[in-house]
């Protein structure tokens, strides 16, 4: 993370003492932060879990001197989150995250009194989770030298959760935009958690941004309105969605999503799977290596003609070697995995 980025969620924490030292490679590779009201708060840097200290310092267990917030102190931090209101942030709050400024996405875990019930009451939160948004230039550019013109027959970006398949996406879309490694592409994104409002302020990224719709209806007006060469959207979770991207892929639209799965047998294991495969709407689907390197991509897998090629990464940035082989089950055995 930029020292400016870092500088900017710190305020946004309330300039606390455990944030004002922290050392340059928690920074770098800092994941998540993790808030807990009455009970240790902790932070996440290349999967590992450390634990700062209330007047400076980090530690690899809980002790008597780390971070606690209090319940006043929660009330004022999720205060400060929602930048002095609740209200203006109630249905993201009901749908358990808060979109941050810069990017950074904080999930609520909250007492549900009653599925009716307003969630979002201060009182009732019980741990923040501020997931660290970054950029990890380049980390894309081994998907249009692998797919070429036909990654517009559509592309599945897959990993575990926190293994960085929004902030390769990011990279992605302004690469594609901007005629980066191909020809410029008219790109439309459905961000719909506003995980890609950093973009905005990118000036060489000509990607046309829905911000805050929900997938359906933003995938339905990109097409009606907008005419783009490929859609963009992070995280299918549904039939639904499924079904929006599918009549999008029908329309000529080159569809690029991701979703949560680990490898090919964990994808095939996710019910929305069958309906993506039937419909033949991704030409190639990619896995990343995982949390602990985050955007990096692990293995490509594309058809080509009769034959599957199976690209696996040779180093953190790509640099893959391919071979054409027959069935899935050879991922199982990629190098480099």
């Amino acid at each position: 993370m930029e020292p400016k980025a870092w500088k900017d969620l710190w305020n946004l924490l309330g300039q606390p003492v455990w944030g004002a030292h922290l050392p340059a490679y928690l920074l770098r590779d800092l994941q998540d932060i993790r808030i807990r009201r009455g009970r240790v708060s902790a932070l996440t840097c290349s999967g590992r879990i450390l634990f700062p200290c209330r007047e400076g310092g980090i530690r690899d267990r809980p002790t008597a001197s780390s971070v606690l917030y209090h319940e006043n102190e929660m009330k004022e931090l999720v205060c400060r989150l929602c930048l002095g209101s609740l209200y203006t942030h109630e249905d993201e709050m009901k749908n358990g995250f808060l979109i941050l400024p810069g990017g950074h996405r904080a999930g609520i875990c909250v007492e549900c009194v009653s599925e009716e019930a307003s969630v979002f009451s201060a009182e009732r939160i019980s741990s923040i989770v501020i997931r660290v948004t970054r950029d990890v230039p380049g980390c894309s550019r081994i998907i249009p030298e692998v797919m070429g013109e036909s990654l517009l027959s559509g592309f599945l970006l897959c990993g575990r959760p926190a293994s960085g398949k929004t902030t390769l996406l990011r990279d992605l879309i302004r690469s594609l935009s901007s005629g980066d490694q191909l020809r410029p592409l008219r790109v439309a994104v459905v961000d719909e958690r506003r995980e890609f409002s950093t973009l905005l302020e990118d000036p060489l990224c000509t990607a046309e941004i829905f911000s805050g719709y929900k997938k359906e209806r933003g995938i339905v007006q990109a097409i009606r309105f907008l005419a783009p060469d490929v859609l963009v959207c992070d995280e299918i979770a549904d039939e639904k969605e499924a079904e929006a991207l599918i009549r999008a892929a029908g329309a000529g639209v080159g569809v690029i999503a991701s979703l949560h799965a680990a490898d090919f047998d964990d994808l095939s294991r996710r019910p929305v799977w069958e309906s993506l495969r039937q419909a033949n709407l991704f030409s190639a689907v990619g896995f990343l290596q995982g949390r602990e390197a985050p955007g990096r991509l692990r293995v490509i897998q594309k058809t080509e003609g009769n034959h599957e090629v199976v690209w696996c990464s040779a180093d953190s940035f790509g640099g893959m070697s391919g071979g054409a082989v027959s069935g899935r089950k050879v991922y199982a055995s990629c190098a480099g995995t």
